[in-house]
């Protein structure tokens, strides 16, 4: 039993007293309106309309429209509300990789100003396990991860991709090449974040032969720190393009790659199938996907 249909069949036929005209407006048959009203009638147990000539309403319709009147304007005013948080006062929770959220949600971010009110996107970095563990736990809305995590009760779509570059100071001898070869690598001290944040790198230079060891690598916690390092000829560093775009265009650093192989990283928008529906994280979403938003190397 539908009772709001009820109610609003009921209400027109208050105001119209025409079964055909009422049928007609709500785009139902004239029986289904009639049965309706009975079915109503039934529910409360009394007469609603005197059936002549002139359909009018019975003491009880009368009573009954003042009551429905404000039922259904409560009802339509419940779904205005419920809707209303979905706008732009209800902030978008993300949860990103140090690499997205250092040096690609920024210009993002700037781009959603102008369709959303300030303070709108709240973020949290860490690395990827921690964000995971934050969007299961429902402390955010969406995760933007640079891997994939492959877990059946997450939903991953790629949004962008970046490439894992080497770096190098452009005093050092290699730096006269764009490439270094597999003579190079095996003598090479390597400085990086940390084991298994550029997995692809670390797999294709597996399968060079050559395994990260204290004796040919170098870990540093900041990637800031990382480049200074590396700018003064300490080693060759592994980063993402975004994270070093302004260095290698002023001259600070060179970027390499390895002969044979690009590295091509994808970039992960990360979300539960469960997310409520939010407008913003929508207009988000749909900004992250758009094409002048994709990170390229030059």
């Amino acid at each position: 039993m539908d009772i709001e249909q009820m109610y609003r069949i009921f209400l027109t036929l208050s105001k119209d007293k025409n079964f055909s005209k009422v049928a007609e407006k709500l785009h139902i048959s004239q029986p289904a309106v009639s049965q309706h009203i009975k079915n109503l009638e039934k529910l409360y147990n009394v007469p609603l309309f005197i059936r002549s000539k002139n359909i009018s309403l019975t003491p009880a319709g009368e009573t009954l429209v003042t009551y429905v009147e404000k039922i259904l304007s409560l009802y339509d005013e419940s779904f205005l509300a419920t809707q209303e948080q979905q706008t732009s006062n209800n902030p978008i929770k993300v949860g990103t990789s140090l690499t997205i959220g250092t040096y690609f949600l920024p210009r993002i971010i700037s781009q959603c100003k102008r369709y959303m009110e300030d303070n709108v996107i709240q973020v949290k970095v860490g690395r990827t396990k921690e964000v995971i563990g934050k969007l299961l736990n429902d402390e955010i809305d969406v995760a933007l991860i640079v891997e994939e995590v492959k877990m059946n009760s997450l939903i991953e779509e790629p949004f962008a991709e970046d490439e894992i570059v080497l770096i190098l100071s452009p005093d050092h001898p290699w730096a006269q090449d764009d490439e270094l070869g597999i003579k190079e690598l095996l003598e090479a001290n390597f400085i990086i974040m940390e084991i298994g944040s550029h997995k692809l790198a670390e797999n294709t230079l597996r399968q060079l032969g050559i395994e990260f060891t204290p004796s040919n690598s170098m870990e540093i916690g900041d990637t800031e720190a990382m480049k200074r390092t590396v700018e003064n000829g300490l080693g060759v560093g592994i980063v993402f393009y975004s994270a070093v775009k302004n260095e290698v265009q002023k001259g600070t650093l060179k970027v390499m790659r390895i002969s044979g192989h690009n590295m091509l990283q994808k970039f992960y928008w990360v979300t539960k199938p469960t997310i409520s529906a939010n407008k913003n994280v929508d207009m988000f979403k749909e900004i992250i996907f758009s094409k002048n938003t994709h990170v390229t190397s030059g």
